[in-house]
This record gives C-alpha cells, sequence and structure tokens, in this order.
C-alpha cells in the first residue's frame, strides 16, 4: 500500500528544475487521498511523462497546475497546462505511439512520440482510465484515474499490482 500524494508530490519537486528553466510555475491541489496499491516506479513514470508534456508544450511565464482528489472508488489526477490546448480532429491520435500531433514544443524539446501511449499503458495495467479535457486554444488538462478495488482483489487474495 502507498501513499499516492508523495509519490505526486516528490514528481513536482524533481520537475521543479526544468519547469524553473521555462519560467512555469508548478502548483498542486492534493487532497489526502488513502493509501492504495500500486507500482511506484510505473507511477512514477506515468507522472513524470505528464508532467513532461506539460511543461514541454506550456509557455513561458505559465502555470502547471496537478490536482488530486478522491473519488468514490479510487483516485483522479489532472495535469493542467497552458499550452495550445488539443485540436478536436488530433484526439483520436494522442495516445498512439509515435504521434506527433500540430502542436509544437515551446523551446524546441525534442520527444518519440511515445510519452502518452506510456502513460495509457500504465493506466490500463492499473485498471484505469486516462483522457483529454479542454480544447485548442486554451490548454489541455490530462486526467486519469487509478481505482481503489486492487485494495480489495488484493484482501480476496487476488495478486495486485506490484
Amino acid at each position: 500500500m502507498g501513499h499516492f500524494d508523495d509519490l505526486v508530490t516528490e514528481r513536482v519537486r524533481l520537475a521543479a528544475a526544468t519547469a524553473a528553466g521555462k519560467g512555469i510555475r508548478l502548483e498542486t491541489d492534493l487532497a489526502g487521498v488513502p493509501p492504495m496499491p500500486f507500482d511506484s516506479d510505473l507511477v512514477a513514470r506515468l507522472l513524470d511523462n505528464l508532467l513532461s508534456n506539460a511543461l514541454k508544450f506550456s509557455p513561458p511565464r505559465s502555470v502547471v497546475r496537478l490536482e488530486l482528489e478522491a473519488t468514490g472508488d479510487g483516485v483522479l489526477l489532472r495535469v493542467k497546462d497552458q499550452g495550445p490546448g488539443i485540436l478536436p480532429e488530433e484526439r483520436f491520435r494522442l495516445f498512439k505511439p509515435f504521434e506527433r500531433l500540430s502542436a509544437r514544443p515551446t523551446a524546441g524539446e525534442k520527444g518519440l512520440g511515445l510519452g502518452l501511449a506510456i502513460a495509457e499503458g500504465i493506466v490500463a495495467a492499473h485498471g484505469g482510465r486516462i483522457w483529454v479535457e479542454n480544447g485548442a486554444g486554451r490548454g489541455a488538462a490530462f486526467c486519469f484515474t487509478l481505482p481503489l478495488l486492487r485494495a480489495h482483489q488484493e484482501a480476496d487474495g487476488a495478486s495486485p499490482v506490484t
């Protein structure tokens, strides 16, 4: 059983230097969530991928905000940026490997087009869901949920994600 909010705090702290280098402010609103089973290495990679994307596409002097809350059956995390957003016609390509959309990184950062595909795989492995909110020109919010269900499965003898 891990503390999800502690992992989020750690990953934000590690991303702070990159954010500061671009003049981006990282903000968090981390409501307490109950301890839950999750693979800390995989979820750290998930958080790093979403933070990296938000920082990559955010203009200088903007804000990237992480919001964590407990839901009835798990946790919900939003990573909100003030970048160009996602064009509606490009949303279907978001989580596909090696896809690059029309939005360009604000400081010429490079990528392989794998970050979101990996993020989706990690969320799916935990029995969760990932999606994007908002649209072109007003930033994007990448959101995911992870269920507490695995805690009940573990109690029933099923093996949890570790």
